[in-house]
C-alpha cells in the first residue's frame, strides 16, 4: 500500500515569494554550439584523463576522457564533429582539462553499448554499467554508486532513496515544467532504481502545491508503492540533511553525510536521465536548465547542449540596458560566473541572470519597501503580494552585527550563525565546533537575511576549511611523532641485539 506523508516541515527555513524573472513555464531548445567546450570534471568524482588526440572525429556519444581505476565517470562528446583543441580552463569550482569538439552540425547520437533487449529484464550490474557509460552516475552530491567506481559508497549501501521535487528556491526549475509531460519516464527511472538497488523503499518529496500533480503521481507510480511526502516548498527542504528529516524522520548528525545512513537523495531530473539512458541508451548529452532573473527578457526552461559556453546561452535573451550578474544553480549559494565562456555541464541545472545594482537608491531610507524581500517587518513587502526586486542589492554597506537573530530564526540546523562568524573572525575554532560550526548545511539563509549584510555563510565555510586543515595537520604529526617513536624503539632493540652478539 502507497504511504503519503502531508505537510511535513521543519523548525527554521524561509519560505520565498514569487520574484520578478521567475521562469514560465514554457521550454525552447538552445542550438548546439558550434564549439562543444567539455570539461574532463563535471559533477561528482575526480578529473578523468583525455582519451582522444587533436584532429579525431567523434560522434556525439563518443568517450572522449576515460579512468575506470578512480573514482570518476566518463566524459562524452555532445556533438559530432572533430577535436579541435584539448587544454585546461577555468571553472566556477577550480581548473579542469578539457577537450573541444568543432561540430560538424549533424544532428544524432550514438547509443550506450548494452547487453539487454529490455530494462525489465536487466540486472543491476547491466543497469549499473548502461548509467556508468551515459555519464548518469556523476549526478547527485555523492554520484550513483554502481560497480563501476562511480561513488566513495558501494550501491550495497543504497537501503533508502528520496527523489526530491521540492523547488523552493526563486528562479529554479518547476516541477510543472521538468514533470508535466514527462510522467511515464519517471516512473520507469523509479522502476529501474528499483531493478538496481533493490531499497526498502523509494520515497518521492513533493511540494504540496502541486495538487494536479500529485494526483497523478499517486495514480502513476501506485504500482511500484513509492512513498510519496507532500512537503512545503521551504529553503532548503530539497536539502538531503533536512528532506531525509522531513521524509523519513532521520537526523544527520553533524559532520555525517546521508549516504552513510544508507540513503541516496536525487533530484527528479537525475530520475529522468536514469530512464533515457537505460531505456533509449542515451548518453546525457543535454540538460534542461532554468534560465530564471530579472536581468532576463523571458525568463523560462531551455534544453541546452552540454558543452553550450554559456555566453551562448544567454544571447539574444537578457534585458536592453541592464547589467546581469550570471550565477549557476542557485541565487542563494551558487556560483558567480566571471568567464562567460565557461560551459555548461551535465550537472547545471539554472544559468541565472540577476539584474546588477550597484547605487544606493535615492532617499532610500524612507522607502516603503513594498516589494523588498526581508525578514525584517519595517518594510511593506512581509505583507503585501507584489513581486519581489530580483537584483543584487549591492547599495547597502557591511555593517555590525545588530543582534537581531533573523540568522537564527531562519536556520534550519538550530545554529546561531552570528556567534559562529564571530568565532571564526576571533580565531576562537575550539569555540566554533563546540556550538556545533559542522552542523551548518550551508544553505545560505543566515546571510540572506541579515540587516547588516554580513557574509554570515562564508565566514562559517572558512570556519570549516580551516578546522578540518588543522585537524589534518594535527594528525599529520601525531603520525610522524608515532613514527619517530616506532623507529627509536627499533633502534635501542637493534643495539641490544648487537650488545648480546658481542
Amino acid at each position: 500500500m502507497q504511504v503519503v506523508a502531508t505537510n511535513k516541515t521543519f523548525k527554521g527555513g524561509y519560505f520565498f515569494r514569487p520574484f520578478k524573472g521567475e521562469i514560465e513555464n514554457h521550454t525552447v531548445t538552445i542550438p548546439a554550439p558550434r564549439t562543444a567546450v567539455i570539461p574532463m570534471r563535471q559533477g561528482y568524482g575526480v578529473e578523468v584523463p583525455v582519451r582522444v588526440k587533436v584532429g579525431d572525429k567523434v560522434r556525439a556519444g563518443t568517450v572522449l576522457g576515460r579512468d575506470d581505476g578512480s573514482i570518476s565517470t566518463p566524459a562524452i562528446s555532445p556533438v559530432s564533429g572533430v577535436v579541435k583543441e584539448t587544454g585546461v580552463i577555468k571553472l566556477p569550482g577550480g581548473e579542469s582539462m578539457a577537450v573541444l569538439v568543432e561540430s560538424d552540425g549533424k544532428s544524432g547520437w550514438d547509443a550506450i553499448p548494452r547487453n539487454y533487449t529490455d530494462y525489465r529484464s536487466a540486472g543491476g550490474e547491466q543497469i549499473g554499467k548502461a548509467l556508468y557509460e551515459a555519464g548518469v552516475t556523476s549526478l547527485g552530491k555523492w554520484g550513483l554508486p554502481t560497480r563501476h567506481n562511480t561513488s566513495a559508497v558501494s550501491p550495497e549501501t543504497v537501503q533508502r532513496i528520496i527523489i526530491t521535487a521540492v523547488p523552493a528556491e526563486p528562479f529554479i526549475l518547476t516541477n510543472q515544467v521538468l514533470l508535466s509531460n514527462s510522467l511515464r519516464e519517471f516512473t520507469i527511472g523509479c522502476e529501474i532504481l528499483r531493478n538496481l538497488y533493490k531499497p526498502e523503499g523509494i520515497h518521492l518529496a513533493i511540494s504540496d502545491r502541486d495538487e494536479a500533480l500529485v494526483q497523478k503521481m499517486h495514480a502513476e507510480l501506485a504500482d511500484l508503492k513509492v512513498s510519496i511526502h507532500e512537503l512545503s516548498p521551504k529553503h532548503p527542504q530539497s536539502y538531503e540533511e533536512i528532506v531525509i528529516e522531513s521524509c523519513l524522520g532521520v537526523s544527520v548528525p553533524d559532520r555525517g553525510r546521508a549516504i552513510d545512513a544508507g540513503v541516496l537523495v536525487i533530484d527528479s531530473q537525475t530520475v529522468l536521465h536514469i530512464h533515457d539512458a537505460v531505456v533509449d541508451g542515451k548518453p546525457l548529452i543535454e540538460r534542461m536548465v532554468a534560465l530564471g532573473g530579472g536581468a532576463y527578457s523571458e525568463p523560462c526552461a531551455a534544453i541546452v547542449t552540454v558543452g553550450t559556453p554559456i555566453k551562448e546561452v544567454i544571447s539574444g535573451r537578457l534585458r536592453d540596458g541592464v547589467e546581469p550578474r550570471i550565477i549557476l544553480d542557485s541565487s542563494i549559494t551558487g556560483a558567480q560566473v566571471e568567464d562567460l565562456s565557461v560551459p555548461v555541464d551535465r550537472s547545471v541545472s539554472a544559468v541565472l541572470a540577476l539584474e546588477e545594482f550597484r547605487e544606493r537608491p535615492l532617499l532610500h531610507f524612507v522607502r516603503a519597501g513594498a516589494d523588498y524581500d526581508s525578514q525584517s517587518n519595517s518594510f511593506l513587502g512581509r505583507i503585501t503580494g507584489l513581486l519581489r526586486r530580483s537584483d543584487t542589492n549591492l547599495g547597502g554597506e557591511l555593517r555590525p552585527c545588530i543582534k537581531c537573530e533573523y540568522c537564527e530564526e531562519v536556520c534550519p540546523r538550530d545554529l546561531m550563525p552570528h556567534l559562529l562568524s564571530k568565532c571564526v573572525k576571533a580565531d576562537l575554532p575550539e569555540e566554533a565546533e563546540r556550538i556545533r560550526i559542522f552542523g551548518c548545511i550551508e544553505c545560505g539563509l543566515c546571510s540572506y537575511v541579515c540587516p547588516s549584510k554580513i557574509p554570515l555563510m562564508d565566514d562559517i565555510m572558512t570556519g570549516k576549511e580551516l578546522t578540518i586543515k588543522e585537524e589534518a595537520e594535527y594528525r599529520s604529526q601525531m603520525e610522524e611523532a608515532e613514527e619517530e617513536r616506532r623507529r627509536k624503539v627499533q633502534e635501542q632493540e637493534a643495539g641490544e641485539g648487537d650488545a648480546k652478539d658481542a
